[in-house]
């Protein structure tokens, strides 16, 4: 082996070039990486040094009264709330925290279940999909936070309704791209399988529906902060057990440390689930492209 590569300098040169130019990409790779989580640390370094110094300036204060820490709260305040409440027991911050979480959790499960059964019958057949189609655009144009005062009525303070609209949130911002999934399908594979004795059934649930579930999961993501904001708005104006309801009760007592603590907790809950969301849907996806 030595021989032939001795006997062949041109490929020997071009085999050393490659694997410096692959370790030193790999070497810029990373130090990109270093930079921008250090660009991320220091915004917000300065995010929390900016809103320590906020509260105790007089002449802010004087002239725009909302920066007082009474309303803008602190660091420091927001910190010993969030302690409080993961050792504390008198505002059951655990139980309201789970029913968010099951709230947001059924309601994906639910909206995304119907989103995909919605979008294999708008694909199959043209008359359900020139039927249902305008509805649905009709529907769609109405805000999620409108219909929460009708669930209400409905279903009461209660989990179901946090769930029923956290459903309506999803299925209406997945069903469209999971539709132009289920349509993106070749017709040439259609076709083959259609002369191979394959029927309208075995069509949509053996093969349209990859094309449906894969264009779903790109944007579960997304999907994900939609549940998990649309519950807690269900919970923030019905009152029904959750992370909104403890909310609102910071907001009437004035108690502007929970409620900073409450969002701090809304916002990493979403950034961890999205993160979730997010490794699933590369994992999927590569292995949808791979088999295509």
């Amino acid at each position: 082996m030595t021989d032939l590569l001795d006997s062949n300098p041109q490929r020997s040169s071009a085999g050393v070039r490659g694997r410096r130019t692959l370790v030193s990409s790999r070497r810029a790779k990373g130090s990109n990486q270093w930079i921008v989580w250090l660009g991320r640390v220091g915004i917000l370094a300065v995010f929390l040094v900016g809103w320590s110094l906020l509260p105790v300036n007089e002449a802010l204060r004087a002239r725009w009264p909302v920066f007082d820490e009474f309303f803008l709260s602190s660091p420091g305040a927001v910190v010993e709330e969030f302690q409080r409440l993961l050792i504390g027991k008198e505002l059951d911050f655990w139980v309201n925290f789970w029913f968010t979480v099951k709230g947001a959790s059924l309601g994906l499960v639910v909206g995304l279940a119907c989103s995909v059964t919605m979008a294999l019958i708008l694909t199959s057949s043209r008359l359900l999909r020139s039927a249902l189609t305008p509805i649905m655009d009709l529907v769609n144009a109405i805000p999620t936070v409108a219909l929460i005062p009708v669930i209400v009525l409905m279903f009461g303070s209660t989990l179901e309704t946090s769930v029923v609209i956290a459903a309506l949130s999803v299925f209406f911002f997945t069903v469209f791209n999971a539709y132009a999934g289920g349509a993106s399908m070749p017709k040439d594979l259609a076709n083959n399988a259609a002369m191979l004795g394959a029927s309208r059934a075995e069509l949509m649930w053996k093969l349209r529906v990859r094309y449906v579930l894969a264009w779903t999961i790109q944007i579960l993501p997304g999907a994900i902060g939609h549940a998990l904001a649309s519950a807690f708005a269900a919970e923030l104006f019905s009152g029904s057990p959750g992370l909104g309801r403890l909310v609102m009760q910071a907001i009437l007592s004035i108690n502007s440390d929970l409620v900073f603590a409450t969002v701090t907790v809304i916002a990493v809950l979403g950034v961890f689930l999205t993160m979730m969301g997010s490794a699933f849907s590369a994992r999927y996806l590569h292995w949808f492209t791979k088999s295509r």
